[in-house]
């Protein structure tokens, strides 16, 4: 598996987001809104890694390569993506796959329960294994209600249910 981040300068994406949007629309976007939506888009995308992965986004060690279209063109990042992804050593391995997939699992899950009214307001620990999805549960939240919603979602073999007393804080006046 090849983990590959691309990055851009600050400055060439807030320009090429103001083109792009200008072309799509009858009015020209200012490069200051274009830097509100790339600066929000960056902390979504930071906040989304540290929530689903508890990962730095920005953390190097995560990554094979990391690509600066700064000094690339398009095509040259293309060829070089499809010339290392010839080599065998970043062949997908089956347990590659399946980290992949139990990711993907735990992801679709932790969607259905976060937005499902009568868990949204908890925090689920969720972790899948090969279709297995094991739910740490607070003793708040209904198991039963955990395990349907969990159920319903494709790839789900099997829910395990583990409630957890989580300690109400005290109050702080």
């Amino acid at each position: 598996m090849l983990r590959v981040r691309i990055i851009a300068p600050f400055e060439l994406r807030v320009q090429r987001l103001a083109e792009t949007l200008s072309a799509r629309g009858s009015e020209r976007v200012s490069p200051r809104t274009a830097a509100q939506i790339v600066r929000r888009g960056d902390g979504q995308k930071a906040g989304r890694m540290r929530y689903l992965f508890d990962v730095d986004l920005h953390d190097p060690a995560l990554y094979d390569v990391m690509i600066n279209m700064g000094v690339l063109s398009q095509g040259a990042a293309v060829s070089l993506l499809a010339d290392l992804l010839r080599r065998s050593e970043f062949a997908p391995s089956e347990t590659g796959r399946q980290l992949v997939a139990d990711r993907a699992l735990t992801s679709r899950v932790e969607v259905a329960l976060a937005t499902y009214p009568e868990t949204r307001h908890h925090r689920i620990r969720i972790d899948a294994k090969e279709g297995v999805v094991t739910l740490e549960v607070p003793s708040a939240v209904d198991p039963d209600v955990a395990t349907t919603v969990a159920r319903d979602i494709w790839g789900v073999r099997d829910v395990k249910i583990r409630q957890v007393d989580i300690p109400v804080p005290p109050f702080i006046v």
